[in-house]
């Protein structure tokens, strides 16, 4: 199990701008009189603190070595009783008696070649035997290949090409046996036969079809069923039926149904979790609204018993984190939310073996993650400065367990957890609290002793023999003084313009002349900045400069529907960036707890008029007057909700304007704000006249406006969906929920985002 990390949901406003996360620097060279070279890498990145790596080159024989192992990512491996680390720098494995942390041989990582990448890591899905390990493999800013990797040949295998990038995992889902695995493509699902695959004879992946859906529409069941929701059927397919029914879904349906729930289910926003005896569904509609039902087959008559089911319904701007369901009946929900400089977290619990009806809200606060351990007694609290372990079912504490910043944490069996914080990994026994080292996360202090290298941290220290490989444990940390200069070499850090790295670590011989970088495959450099400029209208800004640097301004429109603001927020928390909103008066009437939201964030907001209309319709009057009053009516508004002003910022409904609109708000001090892009996130599949050609899926849209954006260039996005009662006439997906991807893309080639008022600030 992997521990999804968070970070605050509160902005860190730093003069509109944000840095490059993920961009790797290399520090603190120390060069061995055997010519042995010790330095770091840090590395930033949304979803994680800072860290920095250290590695060990010999410049000799061209042997480099990893040394400490941040865990971005943690899994337990059953089958070994080891433990696998990911993190931007590649994946590794503790290996044989010793434990020590190894590369995965033959899969892509820093030292073998792999480039560093701005933003977020994708993590991998390792099967629950831990024999193989799915993961995407970028082709493009929003899609790639979907890949399986076995780990005991070192070989890969394309599962599918032109799979939607997510950065949340490789959108699959492991059947408990290893012998399955579901994934997406195409807005649609597909079975994957391990069994099929090494006997090869795999089918095509057409008749390998379940059905329409996303991976939120299916989940596996305790004892290897696979539960899929279509519509408002449940069906319950056994492995045996994948086969067999998917050879013949176009004449039956496949799986056998297992019960109907009484909403249409919308992947987008939807997700359910189903009980370990396969009796009961958990519902979440809409993200908040939480229903439990009993899954029958039949509800036309009922008994003719009515029946009162448990619900939670959570606020708009609240999150699902963590779903446990023990076969005791005991529910557990973890959620988040906005809160006053950091997240809130809330638990609440459910009953059901007990009769309770209704959840109840727990005194606990500050959780980050709750992990129920295999035999389903205890459960592991991840806290902001400890793990806590309790009786499940009670909800009692047994035991604290002094973990400093903890970082991530899985159970190893039922009686050890694999805890990393941001110094050490180390197992930990749950009956005594006593802690062993297994690798270091980051280093405190490094350097040289007779060759050798010794690390410590946290009062740990340990050295390392690049000659034998091996690990040791001195009795203290006493190396010699740092040197840059060796007999043979002289090392030092130079900066690079553009890309990734921000630097790069030189080599220069003293026996042999010459000078070479130890790093040449780290990334490839920015496009550069276009040398001629446009010109750049300052009373319709529909740009800024194209030649004062890579920015970009994000424009998110709030019209009418709150749906996606959440995710908003969050995601731009997350990257540490400050965006432009522009609020709609019907947006602040219906929704005012949102506007409030937004206003707390920190996010620059302008004005959307009071009314969303065509301003430019010829059947309209538009005057000064009227805009005068229009906007004043917003502002009066939104500081009514808030107790805020807007920014003198605004663009008319639509983006339709013209010269007397734009002018009458001048007068008022206002600047109006255009767009040179258009993510066409509103367009709907079908309209008045049928298919809609604008309309493309949200992870196109991603590479659409990837094409499209500039430096200088503002791109507006649209907050909420559609509300229309035909199915056609709605989006399958969202732009807000690939936010994330359209940020990647956007670090990746070197964009600040910046608030529009920046982006101006920088045309003057």
């Amino acid at each position: 199990m992997v521990l999804k990390k968070t970070r605050a949901i509160i902005l860190l406003l730093l003069g509109g701008s944000a840095v490059l996360f993920g961009e790797v620097s290399f520090s603190d060279l120390q060069l061995s009189q055997e010519n042995r070279l010790l330095f770091q890498a840090a590395a930033d990145g949304p979803g994680h603190a800072d860290f920095r790596t250290l590695f060990l080159a010999d410049l000799v024989s061209g042997a480099r070595t990893q040394l400490s192992f941040y865990p971005e990512a943690l899994h337990f491996l059953p089958r070994t009783g080891g433990l696998q680390i990911q993190n931007r720098f590649g994946l590794f494995r503790s290996a044989g008696e010793t434990g020590e942390m190894v590369p995965v041989k033959g899969f892509p990582s820093f030292l073998e070649g792999l480039g560093v990448r701005n933003g977020k890591m994708t993590p991998v899905l390792t099967s629950p035997d831990g024999r193989y390990i799915l993961h995407l493999e970028a082709a493009s800013p929003a899609y790639g290949d979907l890949l399986l990797f076995d780990t005991t040949s070192g070989r890969s295998v394309t599962v599918a090409r032109g799979v939607e990038l997510s950065l949340g995992g490789p959108g699959a889902s492991w059947s408990p046996d290893s012998l399955f695995f579901i994934y997406a493509r195409d807005r649609k699902l597909h079975y994957f036969s391990m069994e099929q695959y090494r006997e090869g004879r795999l089918l095509a992946e057409n008749f390998r079809e379940i059905g329409d859906g996303g991976m939120k529409s299916v989940r596996w069941g305790t004892g290897g069923e696979l539960f899929y929701i279509s519509g408002t059927l449940v069906y319950r397919i056994g492995q045996s039926e994948l086969f067999t029914r998917t050879l013949y879904r176009d004449l039956i349906r496949i799986g056998q149904p297992a019960g109907k729930i009484p909403f249409e289910f919308d992947p987008n926003f939807d997700f359910f979790r189903v009980s370990p005896d396969g009796g009961k569904i958990l519902l979440c509609v809409g993200g908040r609204n939480i229903f439990i039902y009993a899954l029958r087959r039949d509800d036309y008559r009922g008994g003719g018993e009515s029946l009162s089911l448990p619900y939670l319904y959570l606020p708009r701007n609240t999150r699902v984190a963590e779903v446990l369901w023990s076969r005791g009946g005991v529910v557990t929900l973890l959620t988040w939310s906005p809160g006053s400089g950091s997240q809130k977290t809330e638990v609440f619990r459910l009953d059901l073996a007990a009769g309770a009806s209704a959840f109840t809200k727990t005194d606990d606060a500050g959780i980050r993650g709750i992990i129920l351990s295999p035999d389903e007694t205890r459960a592991l609290l991840i806290k902001e400065t400890e793990l806590e372990i309790r009786g499940y079912s009670a909800w009692t504490s047994e035991r604290t367990l002094e973990v400093q910043e903890p970082v991530g944490a899985v159970w190893a069996g039922n009686s050890g957890i694999l805890a990393g914080d941001s110094r050490l990994v180390r197992s930990i026994a749950v009956e005594t609290g006593e802690a062993r080292f297994i690798c270091f996360s980051q280093p405190d202090r490094f350097g040289f002793r007779e060759g050798a290298a010794q690390i410590t941290a946290r009062g740990i220290t340990r050295g390392y023999d690049p000659a034998t490989g091996r690990w040791s444990e001195p009795e203290a940390f006493t190396p010699a003084p740092a040197t840059t200069v060796s007999s043979r070499f002289r090392v030092f850090l130079e900066p690079l313009p553009s890309g990734p790295l921000r630097n790069t670590v030189m080599v220069r011989g003293a026996v042999d002349p010459g000078t070479y970088a130890l790093f040449t495959h780290a990334g490839q450099e920015y496009e550069p900045v276009p040398d001629k400029a446009e010109p750049v209208d300052f009373d319709n800004f529909a740009h800024g400069s194209r030649i004062h640097g890579r920015d970009t301004a994000l424009v998110f429109d709030a019209i009418d529907s709150v749906e996606g603001l959440e995710t908003i927020l969050s995601t731009l928390a997350e990257y540490g960036i400050r965006a432009t909103f522009f609020i709609n008066g019907e947006f602040i009437r219906r929704n005012p707890e949102a506007v409030r939201e937004i206003a707390d964030s920190g996010h620059e907001v302008g004005s959307l008029f009071f009314a969303h209309f065509n301003m430019t319709d010829p059947r309209f009057g538009i005057t000064k007057d009227f805009i005068r009053q229009g906007l004043a009516r917003n502002e009066d508004d939104y500081f009514a909700v808030t107790g805020k002003e807007l920014s003198l910022l605004w663009h008319a409904p639509y983006y339709f304007t013209g010269s007397d609109i734009i002018r009458a708000g001048r007068e008022l001090n206002y600047r109006y704000v255009g767009r040179d892009v258009d993510s066409l996130d509103w367009v709907v599949k079908q309209d008045a006249h049928g298919k809609n050609r604008l309309h493309f899926p949200a992870a196109a849209l991603v590479e659409r406006a990837l094409e499209k954006i500039r430096p200088g260039s503002i791109s507006s996005m649209r907050v909420g969906r559609q509300d229309d009662s035909r199915t056609d006439s709605r989006r399958d997906d969202y732009l807000f929920h690939k936010l994330d991807l359209l940020l990647n893309g956007l670090l990746a080639r070197g964009y600040r985002i910046l608030t529009v008022s920046g982006l101006m600030d920088k045309a003057k």
